[in-house]
């Protein structure tokens, strides 16, 4: 028969007791109502306002507004043709927009004296603008070359003559046209339209374009034949001129303008002594210029004396 260890058996009694109290000391206790609601959660917000879209070249204002107590406000420049004109380190900036701005971000960091930050940053649009370079004054007569630009991708041009005699000889649906400017050209407006199918924009461009007088003139005036007693004789004025213009003739005393007068070509009856003198003036339509020119003639060399 074997015998029983005793001391075993007590000592392994022991161990297994000790081992569960243990166990149920490591749960921590559970934590009353009322602490739970002591524990304080903070969530930080920030956000920037002002202008969107915005033209190039336009300059505007951005505030930077959080539910911290800011110390400080770091701005900086994302993206885009923009520049900061003043208010870096505060929650006001001042921004420049240059002459090829397309969009673009800007980005606001605040912080204050604990070192809670907190970042934003705001896209900005573009204002589509768009324009019509050439020359705003022309002469009749000659032709030019006009080009649409834009601050935006553009799919489709299209070009219009909304007044005046012009007309397009070449470029239609293209960027640059060529125009031409009738002899009787007095001032016109033209018109292009864009589209973009990408940016899902459009914009129309209108230039009105005057009449240029600055080109200088001449006229001249001419003996047409010789003449005898009893003939008559004519005389022509001559221009170079682009422009219409009207004429206006005077004559010696004794000579009698038997047709021609308003125009370029005159027809007199001499006097009986057959000295002649006309005179034209000549006013052209584009700003009222005027010109004159005389002549002075008599009877041809050898003809018979008056009877």
């Amino acid at each position: 028969m074997k015998s029983i260890n005793y001391i075993s058996l007590i000592t392994a009694f022991l161990t297994i007791t000790l081992f569960s109290c243990e166990k149920e000391n490591l749960t921590p206790p559970e934590k009353t109502s009322s602490q739970i609601d002591n524990v304080e959660t903070v969530i930080t917000y920030c956000n920037i306002s002002g202008s969107s879209p915005v033209a190039p070249g336009a300059t505007k204002s951005y505030t930077y507004d959080s539910n911290i107590n800011l110390n400080d406000v770091t701005w900086s420049i994302q993206s885009g043709d923009i520049s900061i004109v003043s208010g870096q380190g505060t929650s006001n900036v001042t921004l420049s927009f240059g002459p090829y701005f397309n969009g673009g971000s800007i980005r606001a960091i605040g912080s204050d004296n604990q070192g809670t930050v907190c970042s934003e940053i705001y896209n900005i649009s573009p204002i589509q603008v768009c324009s019509i370079q050439g020359s705003s004054s022309v002469y009749p007569g000659t032709s030019g070359t006009y080009t649409y630009s834009t601050n935006v991708t553009s799919d489709l041009r299209y070009w219009s003559v909304k007044s005046g005699n012009i007309s397009i000889t070449s470029g239609q649906m293209s960027q640059s046209v060529t125009l031409k400017f009738g002899s009787n050209f007095n001032g016109g407006t033209i018109e292009a339209f864009m589209s973009s199918e990408i940016e899902g924009t459009q914009c129309t461009a209108t230039l009105y374009i005057s009449k240029n007088c600055a080109v200088p003139f001449t006229i001249g005036l001419t003996q047409e034949n010789d003449y005898c007693f009893g003939d008559y004789v004519s005389f022509a004025a001559t221009t170079d001129d682009t422009n219409s213009g009207s004429y206006q003739w005077t004559v010696s005393p004794y000579t009698t303008i038997i047709s021609g007068q308003g125009t370029s070509y005159l027809t007199v009856e001499p006097p009986i002594n057959g000295d002649v003198t006309v005179s034209v003036e000549y006013t052209s339509s584009c700003k009222g210029t005027m010109l004159n020119k005389s002549i002075n003639t008599q009877y041809a060399n050898g003809c018979p004396p008056p009877s």
